[in-house]
Parts: C-alpha cells; sequence; structure tokens
C-alpha cells in the first residue's frame, strides 16, 4: 500500500546567522512518519518556490506547524506566516489536515 505524502510547511532560520535554510522539527516528521505512518514531506516556506495549487497536487494531507517563529516573527517569518494562512485556506476546502502550535 502506498504511504501517503503529509506535507509538513517548514520555518525560515539562519544557520550559524549567515546561512538560510528551510528547516522543520523533527517530532512533526517523526510523528507523520510513525504514528500516521505517512511519508513526510518538508515544504519550503518560501511562497516564491512552491505554489498551494502544486502542493495540493503533490500532497494527500498537511501538518501546518506553529511554533516560536509564529510567536516571535523575524524578518523572513512573515512571507512564511502569510504561506501558511493561504496553505490553510485552500486545504481547507478538500485535503485531510493538522494544525499545531507550542507557545514560546
Amino acid at each position: 500500500m502506498k504511504r501517503p505524502v503529509i506535507g509538513i510547511i517548514g520555518n525560515v532560520h539562519l544557520l550559524n546567522d549567515q546561512y538560510p535554510v528551510h528547516a522543520g522539527g523533527s517530532m512533526n516528521s517523526c510523528a507523520v512518519a510513525h504514528v500516521a505512518h505517512g511519508l513526510p514531506l518538508l515544504i519550503p516556506a518560501d511562497p516564491n518556490l512552491v505554489s498551494v495549487d502544486d502542493l495540493l497536487e503533490a500532497c494527500d494531507g498537511f501538518v501546518l506547524t506553529g511554533g516560536r517563529p509564529n510567536v516571535h516573527p523575524g524578518p523572513s517569518s512573515a512571507s512564511a506566516a502569510g504561506f501558511r494562512r493561504s496553505t490553510w485556506r485552500w486545504a481547507a476546502r478538500s485535503t485531510p489536515r493538522s494544525g499545531n502550535c507550542r507557545a514560546a
């Protein structure tokens, strides 16, 4: 049986204060893989790299994460938060999804 592809919206961070990276919490990937038996797919949080329509076609469901970047936003997190909201609106129409957030 094919494992469902579950998109996990990542965050943007600076590695060593100079290298922009896309990152996601390993707890989210582990939950998708081991609890939901899905294939976790980390999605870049930059709307210039992916489109909501392409994501809806490629993914069977989504985990829309929260966390520190949403509570204490930095310069690069505004577009990521907007991208999450856009994905959530579209996914809410017909795609299984889960949202979560942790307090800072």
